[in-house]
């Protein structure tokens, strides 16, 4: 039996950024989006949790996207769109307010 790990494309990744941009900073956007997309595991953070030397996959109005890769006991963070198992979402600061 194998878990297969679910593909993420960069289509996939723009259509969750929408999502996320309509709905933004809301109590239940984790909860949404992980109804949406059962497969995927989602987790949200402020920028400043994210390595510096990290770049997003994708950078949107207000925050950016990572990918995580869960394959090993422990979460990391990923920019390989093929073992990538969930999406983070990073919060920028950009409005001086905090996440």
């Amino acid at each position: 039996m194998s878990d297969a790990v679910p593909v993420l494309n960069p289509e996939l990744l723009g259509v969750i950024a929408r999502f996320v941009a309509s709905i933004g900073m809301a109590d239940d956007l984790l909860l949404r989006l992980r109804a949406n997309y059962p497969e995927l595991r989602f987790s949200q953070c402020s920028e400043d949790d994210v390595p510096a030397r990290m770049q997003p996959l994708l950078a949107a109005e207000g925050f950016d996207l990572y990918l995580m890769d869960t394959r090993e006991h422990c979460i990391t963070l990923s920019n390989d769109l093929n073992t990538a198992s969930g999406v983070v979402i990073a919060w920028r600061s950009d409005d001086g307010g905090d996440t």
